[in-house]
């Protein structure tokens, strides 16, 4: 019988990623777990996207192993409900010391485990993973939202 370890290195888990340190960590850890790490990006149209694929896929590049697949990367737009928000404008944009409200994305998390929940199902991956900052505030990103979103997804 396979212990716990052996069924992990076995299993295939896709991985939320963008530019940031989070994710980049999360990638790295997760090839050396699992057997099959997908990459996952999720372009909505902000105006930090170009430069964080960029720096993405160098990153991606320069950890490459047999267990780390190709970057995914799919589209879903949201300049439909977000149409004049400074994340898709670029005008206005809040500085780094703004209050918490001023860089909230409503929604954020729930549309992209959406999306990633739909394309983990196709490729036969048994988890999402996602980098998620220990001090988040908002309400898309504490442990309840999780439970509850990882029971409606299962």
């Amino acid at each position: 019988m396979k212990g716990k370890r052996e069924k992990e290195k076995e299993g295939k888990v896709l991985a939320l990623v963008s530019g940031g340190i989070d994710s980049a960590v999360l990638v790295s850890e997760l090839s050396a777990e699992y057997a099959s790490v997908i990459p996952f990006y999720i372009r909505n149209g902000f105006a930090w996207e170009k430069v964080e694929l960029h720096w993405l896929r160098r990153y991606l590049k320069k950890i490459a192993s047999k267990t780390l697949a190709p970057l995914k990367v799919v589209d879903l737009p949201l300049r439909d409900v977000y149409p004049n928000h400074w994340s898709l404008t670029g005008k206005k944009i809040p500085g780094f010391d703004s209050e918490d409200a001023a860089v909230y994305l409503p929604g954020r998390n729930i549309i992209l485990l959406s999306k990633a929940a739909v394309y983990a199902a196709l490729q036969g991956a048994a988890f999402i993973a996602s980098g998620i900052l220990k001090g988040n505030p908002f309400p898309d990103s504490t442990p309840l939202f999780f439970r509850t979103l990882e029971t409606a997804l299962s």
